[in-house]
């Protein structure tokens, strides 16, 4: 459905809380077949190979979100350490402990297929070498404070790393949000050409209409980033979001409840968690006008219905296409 846990990292008032979940798709579903392909990036991308690169690469960037957090840890480290900006003996010290060998992994086995998705493949091998530094600093300080090893130094070591651990962080938020950027960018095209290839009342066409929507609602979402910044492109976007939602409960509703035509559970499901990504994007723009300092609870919630429907949209499919 799209990076915004394709959608996007929220960069401004909200930090990472305004990245979104990807979803992943086969080709069929997409109706991409084995042999028909797509313009991505000047190469030629679509096919069921690159579907298979692209979902492992989904598959990361999920990993991503779920674990890394990296601004949450920075914050994290540096509000429970006060001590390291003083001369001071250590006598405490906290971090939150990161583990990215899964995600080194899966980046590895999703290079391993051959086919070139250009922007996608150039960032996805940048991101693993990033991971990988961190993942050594990570230990290595994680080392030093598990063992309390600043009760014996003072903190010395602990100092010379603090500065070389919030620099790997960083530099780990930056990979992934050019990751994610590309990985949005390509689901973005792949879709939209999906889009223009399906029959005008088929689900595809009316679920696809909703997906587009729904992230360009959070591309407005994401333009928001302080207090005080107008809301109003982003309320435009949750009415047109609304609109394309109704004609595809429409359709879900019209369609058999079993046999020929019916639809999984997935689909009305779909339907139920964009309305509330609509009304929860509506509460945020009016916290947003009314009381500001509270908007980082309701912008959690925009993303997070965001994300609910992302594997309802995957799901969301003809019954007999998945039984044949």
């Amino acid at each position: 459905m799209g990076i915004r846990k394709q959608g996007a990292f929220h960069k401004g008032l909200f930090g990472l809380a305004g990245m979104a979940l990807l979803a992943t798709a086969g080709c069929n579903e997409l109706g991409l077949g084995g042999n028909q392909t797509m313009q991505a990036g000047g190469g030629q991308v679509g096919d069921q190979e690159a579907q298979k690169k692209f979902n492992a690469y989904v598959k990361a960037m999920n990993m991503l979100i779920d674990s890394g957090k990296f601004e949450e840890r920075v914050d994290y480290f540096e509000r429970l350490n006060p001590q390291l900006k003083t001369n001071a003996p250590l006598t405490e010290m906290y971090m939150m402990n990161i583990g990215v060998d899964h995600i080194i992994n899966q980046l590895d086995e999703a290079q391993k297929i051959s086919v070139v998705i250009p922007g996608v493949d150039e960032k996805a091998k940048a991101l693993v070498p990033v991971l990988t530094q961190l993942d050594a600093i990570n230990t290595e300080l994680n080392a030093y404070v598990s063992a309390k090893e600043f009760t014996v130094d003072g903190g010395k070591k602990g100092r010379e790393i603090a500065p070389r651990y919030l620099a790997a962080l960083a530099a780990a938020r930056e990979a992934q949000q050019q990751f994610a950027d590309a990985t949005a960018a390509y689901e973005q095209q792949r879709d939209q050409a999906a889009l223009a290839k399906a029959g005008p009342d088929s689900l595809q066409f009316h679920r696809l209409t909703v997906t587009l929507a729904a992230r360009a609602a959070t591309r407005e979402f994401d333009r928001i980033t302080a207090p005080g910044d107008d809301s109003s492109a982003f309320t435009a976007s949750l009415t047109r979001l609304g609109k394309a939602n109704a004609t595809l409960a429409g359709f879900v509703g019209k369609a058999p409840k079993s046999g020929a035509g019916s639809l999984t559970p997935e689909c009305q499901r779909y339907v139920d968690k964009i309305n509330s990504m609509i009304g929860t994007g509506r509460t945020f723009a009016e916290t947003l006008k009314s009381k500001p300092a509270d908007v980082a609870d309701d912008a959690k919630d925009f993303t997070e219905a965001f994300n609910d429907g992302v594997g309802e949209a995957s799901d969301c499919a003809l019954e007999d296409n998945l039984s044949s």
